[in-house]
């Protein structure tokens, strides 16, 4: 079978999908930053989007959308223009994508499914449980993806919270991307792992309280998402093939 050349790519997610935190590498070889700097800018709680164009460019440029789509020759959407992110907002856009892309303007839907409790209070009282949250969220996934089936628009998701994981594994093994790492296969970016993930998260250095992908978390992610796409029926083309 042929394999099916992208043209652009859609992404949605959160903070890990922003790249939050990608901008340190640039601030300490260009602009004579040192980690400590950086942890004292990270608790002042001061807004990433605020760190001027160079830094921004630096996240852009080696965030996984960005790195997949390099490799795949294709464009990156990402209509998320902020730091941050969560389920309930990925939702919205889904439902009303039209206001967010032209019509045909996407072939392929990359979702990183955020942290299910990330909703807000008055949501939080409807469930008895985080399970409760979990259900409900990928049952709203589950509707949308049947109205992206009619519209051909195939979408893969992965997710960095274990529960979320182990759901796509189960219930939509066709669209989950696991993560590839070091021979094995992980249903999740589980920051909580410990020494599985260690090296791949910018905390690992010891330095800073940050848990987000460093820049080799970041192209962990992408080979993860290149390993699904390029195995797909039809597979997903690389440049150069």
């Amino acid at each position: 079978m042929e394999p099916f050349k992208l043209k652009s790519i859609l992404f949605l997610g959160d903070s890990f999908t922003w790249g939050q935190g990608l901008q340190y590498y640039h601030l300490i070889e260009n602009e004579g930053w040192d980690w400590k700097k950086c942890s004292n800018f990270l608790e002042s709680r001061e807004r990433f989007e605020n760190l001027g164009y160079g830094a921004d460019e630096y996240r852009r440029i080696n965030s996984f959308p960005n790195l997949v789509c390099k490799e795949l020759n294709c464009r990156p959407i990402i209509p998320q223009q902020e730091n941050g992110g969560d389920n309930p907002r990925i939702i919205d856009i889904l439902e009303n994508l039209d206001l967010f892309v032209t019509h045909n303007e996407v072939d392929c839907i990359i979702i990183q499914f955020s942290c299910p409790s990330r909703i807000n209070e008055n949501e939080r009282y409807k469930y008895k449980s985080i399970d409760e949250i979990i259900n409900s969220q990928i049952q709203k996934v589950e509707y949308l993806s049947n109205v992206l089936n009619d519209r051909n628009i195939p979408w893969f998701g992965l997710a960095w919270k274990p529960e979320v994981g182990d759901v796509l594994n189960t219930k939509y093994s066709e669209n989950h991307i696991p993560i590839q790492y070091k021979g094995n296969e992980y249903n999740s970016i589980d920051i909580e792992r410990g020494d599985t993930f260690h090296k791949l998260l910018i905390g690992g250095n010891d330095k800073i309280n940050d848990w987000h992908p460093n820049l080799e978390g970041h192209k962990v992610i992408k080979d993860s998402i290149i390993h699904k796409l390029t195995r797909v029926r039809p597979p997903f083309e690389r440049i150069g093939n």
